[in-house]
């Protein structure tokens, strides 16, 4: 008898822990998802931008590019960082977004192309 009641709770607590590890509410992202795939490609450019900066002008021209995009964007640094986290703890949401950001920096580059190279 004890050893079915031992059972019986340890299967119902792995039920419950099963259970109540997915039911944390999700965060809401500050902003909607077409504006945030635009800030991550805006970022991803300044990022590719501060690449070939020497390391002594770096940090302000990256201070002066995302203060652009948060004014851009119509957002706070703090928005900016809360989307970090968000998308951190949600793998399925960032794998969302950036396939968005990802299809957004493809036709970028194409039409950043466009006209330079004729034909053959």
């Amino acid at each position: 008898m004890c050893r079915n009641f031992n059972l019986f709770l340890f299967t119902h607590l792995v039920i419950l822990i099963l259970f109540t590890c997915d039911a944390n509410p999700k965060e809401n992202l500050p902003i909607d998802e077409d504006t945030l795939v635009k800030l991550l490609c805006d970022v991803h450019v300044v990022e590719g931008a501060l690449q070939n900066q020497k390391a002594s002008e770096k940090d302000s021209l990256a201070n002066a590019y995302y203060n652009q995009i948060y004014e851009k964007h119509d957002i706070l640094e703090e928005d900016f960082v809360k989307i970090l986290e968000v998308m951190e703890k949600d793998p399925k949401l960032l794998g969302h977004i950036y396939d968005q950001v990802l299809v957004e920096l493809d036709s970028m580059e194409e039409l950043s192309y466009k006209g330079r190279y004729k034909k053959k």
